[in-house]
């Protein structure tokens, strides 16, 4: 109520505001007309009688800014901050993202409500207040979105999407309740939303069908849905307590379109940042921040929503299906080359042109205006079609079409016995032995399921060395496979989704070392080559990595396919290329560690590879591919069922990766695997994790945790444990096991990258292949205990230099049982284990 009622003037709309000197607006310049149902245009009296005041507008600034300030605060850092602290091994609290998300709602409120009730502004910015303030309570529905965990890039989008569509429906019912509570509050019909919006949503997202690729059909359609119904409701937000009253008191289309076009982006970044999950956050909010200035443009010329809230709508929709959220999680992982950077491009583009189409509708307010936003139906859907027609044939073209979803992996609850596999003396028998039993034992267990989903028409591929099938379908399918008769679990088997152009392989900076490195001293390889004579011949090391580049000097001549035949010596589950390569370079980098001919342990042993890690996150399918190739390799293009050799299995595994929940893994996934190799004589190097900064317990993603593997942390030059190396004990699975089992070098080593290059890198990745180099020095000095893997892995730890930095590392267990919960049995000493290995010979 005003102080002083008597000087106010009612309009025809309801709405208050104070009597003033009327200025007088250009002639060309005049109120937009209502094109449904509603009251008369204003009159030119009724349009001029508020005064323009700087203080207030002042505080609309303010309003402004706090929005976006709080929204980031309460919405993108928590996001960002708990990812940050995850990679970092840190466990966070699941109330935390809720309670900031809350903290959003409060923040946003608070300020503005004490601005209605102590400031008394004219009623036209008093429209911005109420609108802010009602946005301000849709994070109060997405509030359960903020539950879903954000570092589960294996769950399936599906949640969170029916999550988004019920916090929709629930918000929109909140608005018409609240229309109808309040007879001024106005809204128009939706009806047809004309060619413009089509031609505008081509215009500002262009770049994504170039750069983006569709998920699942299913998710596909619900995202659509998703984005539609986002519109919808936003614009009806916008239009009942912004563009309505605001254009009820306009002061020129201009200052109209200013005014809005701030207020609504204000509006739409609240809005934004309360609806995103996970990876949304980097891009959503912001895009339609910027997306408010072309909707301003569409609602102050149209008067209805209707095309607004299409192009809203399709703008989340596409943004949504040409992306996934959880994916985006690699912009921590320092990967912009891959699909976050094209998400980054086509954002900034989308943000670019939503800005130039807002500046272009405000020029061409005064005169073109109209037929730049309303052109003729007929003429304007025949370019609108004809450039649609184009940016079809752009995405088939240059993008990547089709629908490329998740799949999911199932386990089955019987799983083979390899027990007499140990009674075998000889290494190819009992190699056999192993490989026919396990794909017997699968293809009875399966055949069952097998045929279900082949009368349904599923795709699928079968796994032997753990029993398990890999199934092309999505969460609408978890639930039947998880009770089909056998079937201990289904897990996510996340993919990612392909990129149109791959990024040039990664190099390094570095020249070859001139001289013997001090990774290689401080376990005494060097040594064994001149003083024992012993470098690694007749040992075959398989590297499953990220790729190698099999030409590189250091490695060229040792690879098994060094002739040109790649068939039994690489595979690529990945996209299937019948060569070795590498674009990240991390395979090239640690393979070198273990055999380059002046970077490596043992320069004389052959390898060969499999790509499980081409673009950095793989899923229990991609490393079962290459753990069973492993065992039995099988020629291009071949079955691992049928085709496998294991006469030509490798000796030792180099195992520098982990497979965390992230990727689909629970910490059972690949221990059948992993046991499986051990009885096939294997061993299996595996690099304990870079969550050392977690602390105690901090060692919990497969193979390292692990029983049957031999797993490595990693030290510096001087011998002191890394501060990013994982620590036991081994917590995920109940065991309490202790990990990991020895230290070797890992900080700052210097090995091969792609294209002939060098570079230092830390990480236990590097420490890894020290202790598989060193395996290939003790089964080269002694054959007869290739395949003796406990012999060997005791040959290890009575060998290792005891660690003498005690008080350096965290007390995670008793210090004075070996072997230790952060350095295992002590740092790796290849001289004394390759000697210990060459008496027993004796």
């Amino acid at each position: 109520m005003r102080e002083n009622p008597e000087e106010d003037v009612l309009l025809p709309q309801g709405v208050l505001f104070d009597v003033a000197e009327p200025e007088l607006l250009p002639e060309t310049e005049t109120a937009p007309q209502m094109d449904g149902p509603g009251e008369p245009p204003l009159t030119a009296l009724e349009l001029q009688t508020a005064p323009r005041g700087c203080g207030t507008l002042f505080w609309v600034v303010i309003g402004i800014i706090w929005i976006f300030g709080a929204s980031i605060a309460g919405q993108v850092v928590p996001w960002i901050s708990t990812e940050f602290l995850r990679v970092s091994g840190m466990s966070v609290p699941p109330f935390v993202r809720p309670l900031m998300a809350l903290g959003h709602a409060i923040f946003v409120v608070g300020p503005l409500l004490l601005l209605l009730a102590l400031w008394k502004p004219q009623a036209r910015y008093r429209i911005l207040f109420e609108t802010w303030i009602v946005a301000a309570f849709f994070p109060l529905f997405l509030l359960p979105l903020r539950l879903i965990p954000s570092f589960q890039w294996a769950e399936s989008a599906v949640p969170g999407l029916i999550v988004q569509l019920a916090g929709l429906l629930l918000f929109g019912a909140f608005l018409r309740w609240r229309i109808r509570q309040n007879p001024e509050k106005q809204w128009m019909p939706f009806g047809a939303p004309g060619p413009t919006p089509f031609l505008l949503l081509l215009i500002l997202m262009a770049t994504w069908f170039w750069v983006g690729e569709f998920g699942s059909l299913f998710e596909t359609i619900l995202q659509v849905v998703v984005g539609l119904l986002l519109g919808r409701v936003a614009m009806l937000l916008l239009e009942a307590w912004l563009f309505t009253p605001l254009s009820a008191e306009s002061r020129g289309l201009g200052n109209d379109f200013a005014l809005g076009g701030w207020a609504s982006s204000a509006t739409l970044y609240l809005i934004g940042s309360a609806f995103a999950l996970n990876g949304q956050l980097l891009f959503l909010p912001a895009t339609l921040a910027m997306l408010a200035w072309p909707l301003t443009g569409l609602m102050l010329a149209q008067r209805r929503r209707a095309g607004a809230a299409w192009l809203l709508g399709m703008v989340v929709a596409l943004a949504f299906a040409f992306s996934d959220a959880d994916e985006l999680i690699l912009l921590l992982l320092d990967s912009l080359h891959e699909i976050p950077g094209q998400v980054l491009v086509a954002t900034w583009t989308a943000i670019g042109m939503s800005i130039l189409v807002g500046f272009a509708m405000w020029l061409l307010r005064k005169r073109s205006y109209g037929v730049f936003v309303n052109p003729p139906n007929t003429l304007g859907w025949v370019g609108v079609g004809l450039l649609w027609i184009g940016a079809v044939l752009l995405y088939f073209w240059g993008g990547v079409p089709g629908f490329h979803g998740d799949r999911l992996f199932v386990i089955f609850s019987d799983q083979a016995d390899l027990s007499a596999a140990y009674a075998i003396d000889d290494i190819d028998a009992r190699r056999e032995y192993v490989y026919t039993t396990l794909v017997d034992h699968a293809r009875d267990s399966q055949s069952g399921l097998l045929a279900a989903l082949e009368g349904w028409g599923i795709a699928y591929q079968p796994y032997y060395l753990v029993n398990a099938v890999e199934v092309e379908a999505g969460w609408p399918m978890q639930w039947w496979l998880g009770r089909f008769d056998g079937v201990d679990r289904v897990l996510q088997s996340p993919v990612m989704r392909p990129l149109a152009r791959l990024p040039e392989p990664s190099s390094g900076d570095l020249e070859a070392p001139a001289m013997v490195q001090w990774n290689l001293t401080l376990i005494g390889a060097d040594r064994v080559w001149e003083e024992l004579g012993v470098r690694g011949a007749g040992i075959t090391i398989g590297q499953s990595d990220s790729g190698v580049q099999f030409d590189h000097p250091e490695l060229l001549d040792s690879y098994r396919g060094k002739g040109g035949d790649h068939n039994f010596n690489w595979l690529d589950p990945w996209m299937g290329r019948d060569a070795p390569y590498d674009l990240g370079g991390h395979g090239t980098h640690t393979l070198g560690s273990v055999l380059g001919n002046s970077v490596g342990v043992a320069p004389d042993a052959e390898w060969f590879a499999c790509a499980n890690l081409v673009r950095n996150l793989g899923n229990p399918a991609f490393y079962l591919d290459c753990m069973q190739f492993m065992l039995a390799p099988y020629p291009q293009g071949g079955d691992a069922m049928t085709d496998g050799d294991p006469r030509l299995a490798a000796d030792v595994l180099n195992n520098s990766w982990g497979c965390p929940s992230i990727e689909g893994c629970d910490a059972e996934s690949l221990r059948v695997g992993a046991e499986a190799l051990r009885a096939a004589g294997i061993f299996a190097a595996v690099s304990a994790g870079n969550d050392g900064s977690g602390g105690c317990g901090s060692l919990n993603a497969p193979l390292a945790i692990y029983e049957s593997v031999f797993s490595v942390g990693a030290v510096d030059e001087f011998g002191v444990v890394a501060d990013f190396s994982s620590r036991g004990p081994v917590t995920v699975d109940g065991s309490n096991r202790t990990k990991p089992d020895i230290l070797a070098p890992g900080v700052d080593v210097l090995s091969s990258t792609p294209n002939n290059t060098y570079a230092a890198y830390p990480g236990t990745s590097m420490a890894g292949p020290h202790v598989a180099g060193t395996v290939a020095l003790i089964w080269s000095a002694n054959p007869a205990l290739i395949g003796q893997i406990d012999r060997t892995e005791q040959i290890l730890a009575e060998s290792a230099q005891p660690y003498d930095f005690a008080s350096d590392v965290p007390d995670c267990g008793d210090e004075n049982v070996t072997p230790d919960n952060a350095v295992g049995y002590g740092i790796l000493d290849a001289f004394a284990a390759v000697e210990m290995a060459l008496d027993l010979r004796e």
